[in-house]
């Protein structure tokens, strides 16, 4: 039975009890802190639990109906090899650095290649291109061959 004199005897009960609320407290603060941080750079957890389905992550870091969206359907529903991007009638279409939009294309349509020659240029709707033919079209984009 515990008694008053038994509890007195095991060795620092109250140092005990204290440490453990000191741990509890910062695994509350670490766990804190790394929600805080995945959020501030855009981390989805959910694309931990879905790494089989190769297009939900890419959804879920590009805006739906954006413009990274438009390119990389046009790419995909097309099956080019190969593309190429109007710089002028892309910085006009949207208000978007042309360097980040060309790296954030690249880095979405990865096995796809990029060549700045190539016959596929994917331009905005402000700029017609005359010399070229119409493949295909989306919101803000529309897909040439040259």
């Amino acid at each position: 039975m515990i008694t008053v004199k038994n509890l007195k005897k095991i060795p620092n009960i109250k140092r005990i009890f204290q440490q453990k609320k000191v741990l509890s407290l910062l695994v509350f603060i670490f766990i804190f802190e790394i929600l805080l941080i995945s959020h501030r750079v855009g981390f989805y957890f959910n694309n931990l639990f879905a790494l089989n389905n190769n297009n939900e992550a890419l959804l879920n870091v590009m805006v739906r109906g954006s413009v990274l969206q438009q390119a990389q359907e046009i790419i995909n529903e097309n099956k080019l090899n190969e593309y190429s991007l109007d710089e002028p009638s892309l910085t006009k279409e949207i208000y978007y650095p042309y360097n980040n939009l060309l790296q954030r294309v690249i880095e979405i349509n990865y096995p796809v290649i990029f060549k700045k020659k190539s016959k596929f240029m994917i331009a905005g709707i402000s700029n017609k291109i005359e010399q070229c033919r119409i493949i295909s079209k989306k919101n803000n984009l529309i897909l040439y061959e040259c």
